[in-house]
């Protein structure tokens, strides 16, 4: 589930990120045919969520996206589990860290526009490279599918964070939101790569090539 996205902002400076195979992805005007999903695989697997605040353990992005799958319902799995990819590019900005640069930026709002903006660019290549049909915004389908998204997605961060977080913390963040019943097991990189590949594999795409 996504918005076809377009930018007719050509005054942007082209900007590449070089991956783990050595492609190089321009993040300023990406493309679905430079997504090359074992190079994001890479990087998922070694991206931690909350910053790697998680006492302990290893929790990274790539089961934090195949929790999602194994969630969503069946319509919505395979944008559910590639929703998040874009971290892949952008990192995993904690909520903290956004809000820090926020109160030093001159235009706090510019910050977390100009975040969407990447971020929509980058969601737009990810998932026509998936092959996840274009939605049309002016639907009440997409509202609802894009309301159940982050409703997932609430639940989900919501549960990572009574599981994963010192006690202090956690109630903050999923005070308004019920957790999943079942707990959460960190998987670490290893296992977390081969679920991640199984689940691309799934909604019909090769992991590996």
């Amino acid at each position: 589930m996504t918005a076809h996205f377009q930018t007719t902002d050509t005054r942007r400076p082209d900007i590449f990120f070089s991956m783990a195979s050595g492609r190089l992805v321009n993040l300023t005007h990406p493309m679905p045919e430079e997504i090359h999903w074992p190079d994001l695989i890479e990087n998922l697997v070694k991206l931690p969520r909350f910053g790697g605040a998680t006492y302990g353990v290893t929790y990274t992005v790539a089961q934090h996206c195949c929790l999602m799958y194994d969630h969503a319902d069946t319509d919505l799995k395979p944008a559910a589990l590639v929703k998040n990819f874009h971290k892949a590019f952008l990192g995993e900005l904690t909520w903290s860290a956004e809000a820090t640069l926020q109160a030093y930026a001159a235009h706090p709002t510019d910050l977390a526009e100009a975040r969407e903006l990447a971020r929509d660019e980058l969601d737009d290549a990810i998932f026509r490279a998936a092959g996840i049909p274009e939605a049309d915004e002016s639907t009440g389908a997409y509202a609802e599918e894009r309301a159940a998204l982050n409703h997932l997605s609430r639940k989900l961060q919501a549960t990572e964070a009574r599981d994963l977080m010192q006690a202090t913390v956690a109630p903050t963040i999923w005070a308004n939101t019920n957790p999943f019943p079942r707990t959460i097991r960190p998987w670490g990189q290893d296992k977390a790569r081969e679920e991640l590949e199984n689940r691309l594999g799934h909604i019909g795409l090769n992991p590996r090539g």
